[in-house]
């Protein structure tokens, strides 16, 4: 029996190692498997991570665009506006230098006229909106207005037709 008790003691002993070489092989494979799985979850978050980054940068990109456009914008209405009170002041310069003021004139009154154009510049009617007080002094100024003609416009069509074809032109004596 001790010769059994042996063999037997030596097929537990090579069942138990070929266990644990199993156990080990199994082991193995799971920690490959385990490792392979963690490196694809890493590789899909940084290719996550990279696409956010792109997607972040061109929102960045657009709204620097659409600053960018807004400044232009801003700049563009600026100059429109410069451009329309010039031609306000050569207006306003142009009518000043004929009218024939009152001798019984007192005070800075204001007259208000609507104003209609063409796009030379010419004249095609003036309408008195607010009365300085003085009839002398506005049927004066409304004179002046005729003769003036052509007024300076500016060349622009767009410009012209929203703020030259016709518009408010405020007349006072000592401006």
């Amino acid at each position: 029996m001790d010769v059994e008790a042996q063999r037997r003691e030596k097929a537990l002993a090579l069942s138990e190692r070929l266990r644990e070489e199993e156990n080990t092989q199994a082991n193995d494979t799971l920690d490959r498997e385990r490792e392979a799985r963690r490196a694809a979850l890493d590789k899909r978050r940084l290719e996550r991570e990279r696409e956010l980054a792109r997607k972040l940068q061109e929102v960045a990109a657009a709204a620097e665009k659409g600053r960018a456009e807004e400044q232009a914008e801003e700049a563009a209405g600026a100059q429109t506006q410069a451009l329309i009170d010039q031609y306000r002041a050569r207006i306003s310069a142009k009518v000043r230098q004929r009218v024939v003021l009152p001798p019984d004139l007192h005070g800075n009154p204001e007259a208000v006229y609507e104003v209609t154009l063409l796009p030379g510049g010419e004249v095609v009617d003036v309408r008195l909106r607010k009365s300085s007080g003085m009839s002398t002094l506005d049927a004066s100024v409304q004179r002046a207005i005729l003769a003036a003609q052509p007024l300076p416009v500016p060349d622009d069509p767009e410009v012209f037709d929203l703020n030259f074809r016709k518009f408010l032109l405020n007349f006072r004596p000592k401006q």
